[in-house]
C-alpha cells in the first residue's frame, strides 16, 4: 500500500445541539447538527486533538499533533495550537517544534492571559533546546497572540515525558507537572526503579523550584494530576510492583503534600488510563475502565480522603475507553470515552449522569473514525468535546475534531 501525503490538516468544527430533558432518565435523547466548519493549515497531513482547555473571554485553545512526511519518511509529530473563539471560529494558529517527535498532551491558561503547553519532545533543535538525551519533558509557553515567551526541556539522558493531564496552575502562580522519567541523572534527583512518576513544580518563568519521585521497581505512570486542598496534588496513577509504599501493582490514587509525604492512598479495579478532576464538594471523580474483555466504562466519587462515595459501571456491546469527565454548574456530570468496535473504527461516547451517577442519557458520535478526547463546558451551558477524526480509504488521514452540544 503506497502512502499518499498531502500538505494540510483539516480541522474539523462542527456544532451540534443536544435535545434531551436533563433531569428525565427516560426521555429520548437525540443529537443533531446544527453548524459544520473546517478551518485548514498547512502544517501536516495528520492531526489528533490532546487537549481542550477554556480560557480567557470564553474562549478555547487546544493543542493537538501535526505530522507530514518528508519524502517518504516516517511521519514526525509537531505540536498544532489553535485558539477558538466561542462559536468555535478560529482567532490564529500556530505550529511549533523540531525535526523529531514532539508530542504535546497539555494546554493551560496563565494568570497573564497567556498559554503553557506541556509536551514529549525527542527534538534538539527548532523551538527546543538542551534536550539532555532520548527524550525529554517540553514546556513551552506563549503570550495571548501565540508568541514564544520561553521555551524550557526538563529530564535527564533516558526516556522522561509526560500524559494527558499533566499540569495545573496552582494559586501562588507556580505550576506543577506530572510525568515519568527512567532518568537517574540532569535534573532528576531520585531514582526508585523502572519507570518512576516524576513531580516537578516550576515558576512562572520556567525553573525548577522543587522536584519529588513517586512508585516502585517497576514501571509506574501517571495518568493525571490535579490539586487538593492542602497546596498539595492528588494524582492517579498505574503502580507496576509491590513494595512498602504501594502494596499491591494496579490503579492507585494517591494525595501528596508539597514535601512528598503522601497524606493517603487507596487502590481501584482498572485496566486503562483514566482522568480524575476536583468536584465542588471538596472530593474527587473518576473515570476508568473495567473489564478486560468489554473495558467498561467506571466512575468513582470519592471524598477529599480518598474515601468512595459511590461509584458506577457503564457496560456497552464495544470496548470503551475513558477519555474525559466534567462537572456541570447543576451538579451533573458528562462522561467523555471512545468506542473502539475492535475493527479499529471509533465513536465519540457522551454519558450524563447526577449528582449520586445514575445515568441520565447516553449518545454516541460518528459516522466515520472517530475519538474524543476532552470536554469543556462553556460560559452559556453549551459543551465543546475536543477529538480525533480518521478517514480510511487508500491511506489513513486523520483531523482535529471539534464538537459543540448545547445542553438543557
Amino acid at each position: 500500500m503506497r502512502l499518499i501525503i498531502t500538505d494540510k490538516v483539516i480541522l474539523f468544527g462542527l456544532i451540534l445541539l443536544l435535545s434531551r430533558c436533563a433531569e428525565d432518565p427516560s426521555s429520548s435523547h437525540r443529537v443533531k447538527i446544527d453548524i459544520e466548519k473546517t478551518f485548514e493549515s498547512n502544517v501536516g497531513s495528520f492531526g489528533s486533538l490532546q487537549s481542550l482547555s477554556k480560557v480567557d473571554n470564553n474562549h478555547l485553545i487546544l493543542a493537538g499533533w501535526s505530522s507530514s512526511s518528508k519524502n517518504g519518511a516516517i511521519p514526525d509529530d509537531d505540536v498544532y495550537i489553535v485558539k477558538l473563539n466561542d462559536a468555535l471560529d478560529s482567532i490564529w494558529s500556530k505550529s511549533f517544534g523540531g525535526t523529531k517527535d514532539d508530542l504535546v498532551r497539555c494546554i493551560v491558561g496563565t494568570n497573564d492571559g497567556g498559554y503553557l503547553f506541556c509536551a514529549t519532545t525527542s527534538s534538539n533543535d527548532g523551538h527546543i533546546e538542551n534536550n539532555q538525551g532520548d527524550a525529554d519533558i517540553w514546556l513551552l509557553k506563549l503570550d495571548q497572540t501565540g508568541e514564544i515567551q520561553w521555551s524550557k526541556t526538563y529530564g535527564g539522558s533516558n526516556y522522561d515525558g509526560v500524559n494527558s493531564n499533566s499540569i495545573f496552575l496552582n494559586a501562588n502562580g507556580n505550576y506543577t507537572i506530572v510525568g515519568f522519567t527512567k532518568s537517574v541523572d540532569g535534573d532528576v534527583n531520585t531514582h526508585i526503579g523502572g519507570d518512576d512518576i516524576w513531580v516537578l513544580e516550576i515558576d512562572s518563568q520556567g525553573e525548577i523550584i522543587a522536584q519529588l519521585t513517586f512508585g516502585s521497581a517497576g514501571n509506574d505512570y501517571p495518568f493525571a494530576i490535579t490539586r487538593s486542598d492542602e497546596n498539595g496534588y492528588v494524582i492517579l496513577s498505574k503502580i507496576g510492583s509491590s513494595d512498602a509504599t504501594f502494596d499491591k501493582p494496579g490503579i492507585w490514587v494517591f494525595n501528596a503534600g508539597t514535601d512528598g509525604n503522601i497524606i493517603w492512598k487507596e487502590h481501584f479495579d482498572g485496566l486503562n488510563a483514566g482522568i480524575i478532576r476536583n468536584t465542588k464538594d471538596g472530593g474527587y471523580i473518576i473515570l476508568n475502565s473495567v473489564s478486560q474483555n468489554t473495558g467498561d466504562l467506571a466512575v468513582y466519587k470519592i471524598d477529599n480522603f480518598g474515601k468512595t462515595e459511590w461509584s458506577k459501571n457503564f457496560p456497552f456491546d464495544n470496548q470503551e475507553f475513558p477519555e474525559d469527565i466534567i462537572e456541570l454548574d447543576n451538579g451533573n456530570f458528562i462522561l467523555l470515552g471512545t468506542s473502539d468496535n475492535q475493527q479499529f473504527i471509533g465513536k465519540i461516547l457522551v454519558i450524563g449522569i447526577d449528582t449520586k451517577g445514575n445515568k441520565l442519557y447516553d449518545e454516541f458520535y460518528g459516522s466515520a473514525d472517530v475519538t474524543g478526547q476532552s470536554i469543556v463546558e462553556m460560559n452559556d451551558g453549551k459543551i465543546v468535546i475536543g477529538g480525533t477524526k480518521s478517514v480510511h480509504t487508500t491511506f489513513i488521514k486523520s483531523s482535529i475534531l471539534v464538537l459543540g452540544l448545547s445542553s438543557h
